[in-house]
This record gives structure tokens, sequence and C-alpha cells, in this order.
């Protein structure tokens, strides 16, 4: 008898050991699989945001070459926006106080703003009637306050 329960016990204790095995195997399995699912899904949402900056740069090129501006380059303009716009998609809008300086010049507060070239607000509006057309509302609003003449001021009426 002392033969047959040491039989059986080398049997289960082999059977536990392939079942570690087994289990184990399936439990890095899934992992690997889980891991190669995750980077597919990366890298085809990174694909589709590339597509999808190319395809706005090379509009905004197409605009700021109908405007006269020549020398920027489509893949200059996606490097520099990406997807979303940079800065001027995700920073505070200029001419509603907080951002007045990257509109007009002015490197920050106390310091004297230049006289806006026209053409610099056309081709911010470009650039955001592009990227992000929700702030197109708020963008005009604020130009619409500045006095483009000589000086350039905030009308605050």
């Amino acid at each position: 008898m002392t033969a047959v329960s040491e039989s059986r016990a080398e049997r289960s204790g082999g059977q536990r050991r392939s079942r570690w095995v087994v289990v184990t195997a399936a439990v890095l399995l899934l992992l690997g699989i889980g891991a190669v699912l995750t980077v597919q899904f990366l890298d085809r949402e990174s694909r589709q945001d590339s597509a999808m900056a190319q395809q706005r740069a090379q509009e905004l090129e197409a605009g700021l070459v109908a405007m006269g501006v020549t020398g920027v380059s489509a893949q200059a303009i996606e490097n520099r926006l990406g997807a979303e716009g940079g800065v001027l998609c995700t920073g505070a809008i200029p001419g509603d106080g907080s951002g007045l300086g990257a509109l007009n010049g002015a490197a920050g507060p106390g310091i004297r703003p230049s006289v806006i070239d026209p053409r610099l607000l056309a081709g911010e509006r470009l650039i955001i009637e592009i990227y992000c057309p929700e702030r197109l509302d708020a963008f005009d609003q604020a130009v619409a306050r500045l006095d483009l003449g000589d000086r350039t001021t905030v009308d605050n009426s």
C-alpha cells in the first residue's frame, strides 16, 4: 500500500505542476495578446492624428498661399500645430484681457504693444477657422474690440 500511495502522491504532484505550467502559459499568452492589441490601438490613433494633422496643415498652407504668404511648408505647419492647433486652440483668446500681448506684439505687462498688421489677424483667424472653429466667435469678438488705426488699443466700452 505504501507503494500505491507514493505513486498517487507523485502523480498528484506532477498534475499540480503541469496545471501551474498550463495556467502560467495561459496568463502569459493573454498578457501578450493584450499588449499587442494595445500597441495596435495606439498606433491606429497615432496614424489618424497624423493624417488629420497633414490634412489640416495642407489646408492652412493653401489658405496662406491664397493670402500671399509663401515660404511656409505644410510639414512645418504640421510640426508646429499638430492635429490640435497648438496654443491658439488651447490658450486664452487674445483680446480678452489675458492674452492681448500675443495678438498685439507686446511681450508682457507694461511693455508697449505694436500696431497689428491685418495680415497677422487674417492668418490667426485662418488657423483658428481650420483647427478650432468653436473658438472663432470669441476671436472675432476680441478683434472687434481692437482699435486697428494708428495705434493699438482695446475698446472697453
